[in-house]
């Protein structure tokens, strides 16, 4: 399943190449969270052999990868973003984990860069931590078992439709990042696993976002974490996430980065506020 927001070429790059394996034959699926100029006809256009559904605003990344997961009628969904990418062998041994261990709801790969450089294995309680992608060790480097996780990302993600549809898929007031955290930690306090196999590797080209979308990554990242804290109040202090908004509002102001200050300032204003869900129109980016 795949998410399109504005990005149909590369969305289609994604679905080519899925659709290029040779064992495996998966049913694909792409959700258009509302994009403009016509995109959702050209993807329908492009794709035949996918099923394009028109969520006909943009409901964020939960929303729009509900409309797929309460549809579905396969055991395991593939979250893939469009701008990322895994081999058919990666999938077929993420599958064969989930396959093997019943008690796991979410299998994912190794995140690199490009080059082939690991950038993330899987990723840490947000409520806890600042930088949440967990790094590899020279452990985790020679690893070949699974890795218990606190969540997977979901740019490359297996789920488990079943375990997904039993805590209620994603909480669409997330938006867009930390929905994939939050659930993962209802997984686990249901009694699932979510696990990363080191040996599979997909990779993760962010590329250039620019300044007014890594304000707005920041904003959805910060202010989220009080909607995972008020969820799970136990992993965290929403009084240490308040000072550290304060402390990066005034880190950014003074380094002469104005809107990642704002982005900051509304994220805690927000966050406190329990304004949560989609605030694209309102910050102005």
């Amino acid at each position: 399943m795949i998410l399109n927001w504005n990005a149909w070429q590369h969305a289609r790059d994604r679905v080519l190449e899925v659709s290029g394996w040779n064992r495996l034959r998966p049913d694909v699926w792409v959700v258009d969270n509302g994009s403009e100029g016509g995109e959702i006809s050209r993807l329908r256009a492009a794709l035949p052999q996918a099923r394009v559904l028109d969520a006909g605003r943009n409901l964020g990344f939960g929303g729009g990868a509900n409309l797929a997961l309460r549809e579905v009628a396969t055991p395991f969904v593939l979250l893939l973003n469009h701008d990322a990418g895994l081999d058919e062998w990666a999938a077929l041994e993420l599958m064969a984990l989930l396959e093997r261990r019943g008690d796991a709801a979410v299998a994912g790969p190794a995140l690199t860069d490009r080059s082939g450089r690991i950038e993330a294995l899987g990723g840490r309680d947000i409520g806890r931590h600042v930088r949440t992608h967990r790094r590899p060790s020279e452990h985790d480097d020679a690893a070949t078992d699974p890795i218990a996780v606190d969540y997977v990302p979901g740019t490359v993600a297996l789920l488990r439709t079943e375990a997904a549809r039993q805590v209620g898929c994603f909480d669409e007031r997330f938006f867009f990042s930390g929905e994939m955290a939050d659930l993962c930690r209802r997984l686990v306090d249901h009694g699932w696993r979510c696990l990363v196999l080191p040996g599979a590797r997909a990779w993760h080209d962010r590329g250039d976002r620019g300044a007014r979308r890594e304000a707005l990554d920041a904003y959805y990242s910060l202010r989220n974490r009080f909607l995972y804290l008020h969820k799970h109040p136990a992993t965290g202090r929403r009084a240490l996430w308040a000072l550290y908004a304060v402390a990066s509002a005034l880190s950014h102001l003074l380094g002469g980065r104005p809107i990642h200050a704002r982005a900051q300032v509304l994220a805690l204003a927000h966050g406190l506020r329990g304004r949560f869900g989609d605030r694209h129109r309102e910050l102005g980016w």
